[in-house]
């Protein structure tokens, strides 16, 4: 499907299982994050029905990615409005959640945002004396974006310009077709990356999110104008624990959030129960 030479178009009974993964994962998270009962075996629960049904069992089909592909394809091929709207609608969507709620879908429904998040656990930790900071790879938020940005220019250009022959190797949401599709082999290159980005996942926190992926670069814009997010109450006595334990830097009081993904580390560590998600 997405291999062909022409503008992949997506099957409605396959989208629509995704859709509602999508739909329920970000749903249940949200009302944990507003109630503040959500638990790190919830939050894993979550995060592995995620992968599994949207990543391992419909390959990642649609994805965060895809619409961006499709929209820099479609303009390769001259294609017609009617065949990109479908895809940029779904892109507009996932925006406007990012608008309202922050990371919410790059958090708890995005298949590779979760796995990312899952093996993230293995050294960042909620506690400062159990996080293994020694064997954990810090990343400066200004380069990130500038690497992530280049990339998104360059993953646009690829799609204009050379169309979907080469964009495919550029999203590394295709390798998680290796279990749907097996026999493609224009899937190798993608899941060799997909497997080095889950491995780097362990050391550096989400690396696909934070220094490649192209709805990243528009997510990390929209999120700093989000109406909900995570923040500190009149309680706080500035004890500075959040701020050491957030893995993107993004606990200091006057941060934007672009690039808080809700772990809800600062939460489970902050010892005066002062940090809620609400409106700014």
């Amino acid at each position: 499907m997405i291999f062909q030479a022409h503008l992949p178009v997506l099957e409605p009974a396959k989208m629509i299982p995704v859709f509602l993964v999508w739909i329920l994962a970000m749903a249940i998270s949200l009302i944990l994050l507003f109630t503040k009962k959500l638990t790190k075996l919830l939050s894993i629960a979550i995060l592995t029905v995620s992968f599994i049904v949207t990543g391992l069992i419909f390959g990642a089909m649609p994805n965060p990615v895809f619409p961006i592909q499709n929209i820099a394809v479609g303009i390769n091929m001259n294609a017609p409005l009617q065949q990109l709207l479908p895809l940029t609608v779904i892109l507009l969507v996932l925006i406007v959640t990012t608008i309202l709620f922050g990371r919410i879908f790059c958090s708890y429904a995005c298949p590779l945002g979760a796995i990312q998040e899952l093996m993230s656990k293995i050294q960042f930790k909620t506690s400062l004396k159990a996080q293994k900071k020694e064997k954990t790879i810090p990343l400066n938020s200004k380069i990130a974006s500038y690497i992530r940005l280049g990339y998104f220019i360059l993953f646009i250009g690829a799609g204009i310009i050379w169309g979907a022959s080469v964009i495919q190797y550029l999203n590394i949401f295709v390798g998680l077709q290796i279990f749907a599709n097996p026999l493609f082999p224009m899937i190798v290159i993608p899941a060799v990356l997909l497997g080095i980005m889950i491995i780097t996942s362990i050391f550096v926190y989400r690396p696909w999110c934070r220094l490649f992926c192209p709805f990243g670069t528009i997510a990390g814009f929209t999120s700093r104008f989000s109406k909900f997010i995570l923040c500190r109450t009149e309680d706080c006595t500035d004890c500075g624990l959040c701020e050491k334990i957030c893995p993107t830097q993004e606990a200091e009081r006057d941060s934007k959030k672009g690039e808080c993904y809700l772990c809800n580390r600062c939460v489970e560590i902050c010892p005066q129960n002062a940090i809620v998600y609400k409106t700014k």
